[in-house]
């Protein structure tokens, strides 16, 4: 019986000796499993991060591509516009014909178009305000408001000279006369916007004829009936003028073209 006992005391020792390595055993083991574990996700995180890495490189590129061509885009129609704007305007030269209101010489400087004058509207509503034409000016919310009958007060910017010879282009702006749009040619010079003279007295009900003998333009503030009635015909003359005008220009360059050929026969 003490014998058994004795046996049973030591092996209860050496398995209390035991137990301590194999738990240390398993720890280690629990802990290099851990590391691997570790390891495998950070791996794994490196390749998600390098390929959300990729993809962000990608989509970066695509973008910049999609900018340089918008860009591209943006630059050409900005050269087409240009282009297209340049194409229409023109060179065109102060008028230096006189000007007389009901008899009276008066100043106001515009520009000669093809024969034509072409004023800014407060420059004539200024010139007009003492008159049974006269007509406010009034802008508001981009566009321009003619107001038959009312008073005009001048402005420190109206009546002032303009350049000899400027860039003309046409221009379509918004301008009414009373609640109606205004029927009129126009150019845009300078940043302003110069108006048909005859356009203007036909809307406005002023008179504008012309004395060639003396190159004179000759307005009045009240528009006869026979005015209106002369105006196709009027317009008839310019026309005519223009055509006259445009044959002698072809028959000057069919001159030169003559001259260059007998040149070279020579």
């Amino acid at each position: 019986m003490r014998k058994l006992t004795s046996l049973s005391l030591a092996t209860v020792l050496l398995l209390s000796m035991a137990t301590p390595v194999k738990a240390e055993e398993a720890k280690e083991s629990k802990a290099e499993e851990a590391k691997v574990k570790v390891e495998e996700v950070l791996e794994k995180t490196e390749e998600k991060a390098k390929e959300a890495g990729k993809k962000v490189e990608e989509k970066a590129e695509e973008a910049g591509k999609k900018v340089e061509e918008k860009v591209e885009e943006v630059k050409g129609k900005v050269e087409e516009k240009a282009t297209e704007v340049k194409s229409e305007s023109r060179k065109v030269k102060v008028s230096v014909q006189k000007v007389t209101l009901n008899g009276a010489p008066v100043t106001i400087y515009g520009y000669n178009i093809d024969g034509e004058n072409y004023f800014k509207l407060r420059d004539l509503a200024a010139v007009l305000k003492d008159t049974e034409a006269k007509f406010g000016v009034e802008y508001k919310d981009g566009v321009v408001t003619l107001k038959d009958k009312e008073d005009y007060k001048v402005l420190d910017t109206d009546q002032k000279e303009v350049e000899a010879e400027a860039e003309a282009m046409p221009t379509n702006d918004k301008v009414l006369v009373g609640d109606k749009a205004l029927e009129a040619k126009a150019f845009k010079i300078n940043g302003n916007n110069y108006y048909r003279l005859r356009d203007l007295g036909k809307a406005l009900e002023f008179g504008v004829d012309y004395d060639e003998a003396t190159n004179t333009v000759l307005l009045t503030d009240k528009m006869e009936k026979a005015e209106v009635k002369d105006e196709k015909a009027e317009d008839k003359k310019v026309e005519e003028k223009k055509a006259e005008e445009k044959k002698a220009e072809e028959k000057k360059e069919d001159k030169k073209v003559e001259e260059k050929a007998e040149k070279k026969a020579e």
